[in-house]
């Protein structure tokens, strides 16, 4: 850490150390690595059509419907001081930091003085003991089908080697490609690849008009300052450009899209989308994933342009408005970590795959996000509850995957912890929070045949006990014991010819 006090340089140095890479021991990598598959390498056919597609008329391709579920990483500079009042975002310790009286400053003042910058984190942001390779087998076998890793930050980090600025992964830090490594980590996986990019930082130099909007104070600084002194202080790699998006984001969304070719292209905060040119860059992000993803590509909302998908935080059943949506959030309530929360603020294993039960119901995709530590470990509670939610899915993933909601119920009137979806075969899924008990009543309008069977996922296959009592639906359940189920069940129920929510194409 290049730090401007030196008399407090050992203290700094010693407390990070022991706080963010001397207390946990080395993640259990072999209980979710895999062999390396075979995989055919990318390559794109010379007669490939590299025209723009106009993003108001692209198609969302399937696969990212039928997904439900992946995998949001914020990792960065901010992941060294990990730290924000529990209920609050670790990834914006800058920006609070500068603003006096708040817990940010106050906690930045007593743990590592007024002459340590947040630039002088930069240093200690080194990916020491980061395998790509378990990250991807990690996501893998939570039974996500896609990630999405923060690439930049509001602060204006590259986690990439950039001929834009020299603030990147590549120069400083770490010293390597993270995202280049990352991708190759994951070319044989079968997952899908995410990018996620912020369009403005919160204290660039580089000019640029001011935004307008609900986020727009937190981006109004002209330059970054000490916020001890209000002196303007350097922006650490900064390279001087004439205009911010023609300088820097149009040319580092370029690098992003031809280096790497992602699956999916996750803007954050957006902004005028005349200034950032957010037509031309989409429509060749299109274009290239139809050469190089014939099963097509999206993006999100926040690029400056509604984009293919909705994204909602923290909210797994927003409003409806006929869009797709992805809803994400932290297994704690931050998205990078935080030292401060503790395994009771976050999500139990109950509660983060009833909250994928909830969001899939509704309709949507779960972005659940894991925020690494500085060194490249994922906390072991993370890698607990992802490695939960793959356990879960190996048994009940065929309520999940490639389902819609139930256009007649997303709740049950009678047991309000049941969620329902149709299957593309036709089949129901009731998906409950908690065991019933011996009979278990449901109150929606399902409609046997008779020649329907209701199944318990996990169960030994056998056809359960049914009767209706006046509206409601009375199922006789098995002893537990007998089953595979954990923290959630899932009942299939065949021959209900049940009718699904229509899948929206945007």
């Amino acid at each position: 850490m290049n730090v401007r006090g030196v008399r407090r340089f050992p203290a700094v140095c010693v407390a990070l150390s022991l706080a963010v890479w001397g207390c946990d021991p080395a993640p259990p990598h072999d209980e979710v690595k895999d062999e390396p598959e075979e995989c055919a390498e990318d390559t794109v056919p010379a007669s490939a059509d590299l025209t723009p597609v106009d993003p108001a008329t692209h198609a969302m391709p399937s696969w990212f419907t039928d997904a439900k579920f992946g995998v949001f990483i914020h990792w960065g500079v901010y992941s060294v001081p990990a730290w924000a009042p529990v209920g609050q975002y670790a990834e914006w310790y800058w920006f609070w930091q500068t603003i006096p009286l708040t817990a940010y400053a106050s906690h930045h003042n007593d743990t590592y003085g007024p002459s340590v910058l947040y630039d002088d984190f930069i240093p200690e942001f080194r990916a020491e003991r980061w395998d790509p390779e378990d990250w991807i087998a990690l996501i893998k076998a939570s039974g996500a089908k896609y990630w999405v890793l923060t690439t930049k930050h509001h602060d204006g980090f590259l986690l990439w080697p950039s001929d834009t600025t020299g603030r990147n992964a590549g120069e400083l830090g770490p010293k390597r490609d993270l995202v280049g490594d990352l991708m190759e980590a994951n070319r044989c996986s079968g997952l899908k690849a995410g990018l996620y990019y912020s369009l403005p930082e919160w204290f660039t130099p580089a000019p640029r008009p001011p935004m307008y909007g609900t986020m727009a104070l937190a981006f109004e600084n002209p330059h970054p300052i000490d916020p001890y002194t209000g002196l303007e202080v350097a922006y650490t790699g900064y390279r001087p450009v004439d205009d911010y998006a023609t300088g820097q984001v149009i040319p580092q969304i370029r690098e992003l899209v031809d280096r790497y070719h992602p699956s999916i292209l996750w803007c954050d905060i957006g902004g005028d989308p005349a200034y950032y040119q957010s037509e031309t860059w989409l429509g060749e992000f299109y274009a290239d994933g139809l050469a190089h993803h014939p099963e097509g590509v999206v993006a999100n909302n926040r690029c400056g342009l509604p984009g293919d998908f909705a994204t909602p935080e923290y909210d797994p059943i927003p409003a409806a408005d006929g869009r797709f949506f992805e809803s994400t959030r932290g297994l704690g309530a931050s998205f990078g970590y935080n030292r401060n929360e503790q395994v009771d603020d976050y999500l139990t294993d109950a509660e983060a795959i009833f909250t994928l039960v909830d969001t899939v119901a509704a309709g949507g995709n779960l972005l659940l996000d894991i925020g690494p530590k500085a060194d490249g470990t994922v906390p072991q509670v993370m890698r607990d509850r992802l490695l939960a939610m793959g356990r879960w899915l190996d048994v009940n993933g065929e309520a999940i995957y490639a389902t819609a909601p139930w256009a007649l119920a997303q709740t049950d009137p009678v047991a309000s912890s049941v969620r329902y979806t149709v299957g593309a075969d036709g089949s129901l899924y009731v998906l409950a929070e908690g065991w019933p008990g011996s009979e278990f009543v449901l109150g929606a309008p399902v409609a046997l045949a008779a020649t329907s069977a209701i199944t318990l996922l996990g169960g030994d296959g056998g056809a359960l006990a049914h009767r209706t009592d006046g509206d409601h639906l009375v199922i006789t359940m098995p002893d537990p014991s007998t089953t595979a189920v954990e923290h959630a069940f899932v009942l299939r129920i065949t021959d209900t010819n049940p009718q699904a929510a229509p899948r929206p194409t945007r």
